[in-house]
């Protein structure tokens, strides 16, 4: 093993460590291993820098464009690299339409149900707000909710160890899961998957 380089100025990047580790939640069709959709729990590092926000918009705008429907949790509120917040910034890439969150309630949720058109479902929300349930599209007017505040505070109960996910599902109104899709926590291509406290616990 090599020794360090002996120099005087080392710099090395607080956040991109975090991003590079990030992994996302992927719900794969069962009957072709084909993504159906992706859920997305926005982290620090995915706004550390303008290239990893830019990074993070384009391969949203690149998955809707593939009809893979997303649901996006962006509970970091906007800073200097993302001044409205990352679900306007990715509206106005796939429709060229702005958006501004109200000042009161910064943080975004958002599901997009991608077919021959995108559809956006968008829940402004503040720290310490319960969060609500959110829908997962799993096709073109197909969807479960997502129990968000329910799964959080379960997961802060057991130490962030929750249960198997095909264990909860029936909760989620799936009667069979495992007939319908799969789910898998895998390397991460974008994002995070880390909430932040709303306040219970």
């Amino acid at each position: 093993m090599l020794a360090p380089p002996s120099v005087p100025l080392v710099a090395e990047t607080e956040r991109e460590f975090y991003r590079r580790k990030q992994s996302t939640v992927t719900i794969r069709h069962i009957s072709g291993d084909r993504v159906v959709a992706m859920v997305e729990i926005v982290s620090p590092g995915s706004k550390a820098t303008r290239s990893a926000v830019r990074a993070f918009i384009e391969r949203a705008a690149e998955l809707l464009g593939r009809r893979i429907h997303l649901l996006i949790l962006d509970l970091f509120p906007p800073g200097p690299r993302d001044p409205g917040d990352l679900y306007g910034a990715i509206w106005e890439e796939v429709a060229n339409q702005e958006y501004s969150p109200p000042a009161e309630k910064p943080l975004t949720l958002a599901s997009y149900e991608s077919g021959l058109t995108i559809r956006a479902y968008v829940v402004p929300v503040a720290v310490e707000d319960v969060l609500p349930e959110m829908p997962l599209f799993l096709e073109p007017g197909g969807r479960v909710l997502l129990p968000l505040e329910t799964t959080y505070q379960a997961a802060w109960d057991l130490g962030g160890r929750p249960a198997p996910l095909a264990s909860r599902a029936r909760g989620w109104g799936m009667s069979d899961p495992g007939e319908a899709v799969r789910v898998e926590v895998g390397p991460r291509r974008w994002g995070s998957a880390r909430p932040i406290p709303t306040g219970a616990g």
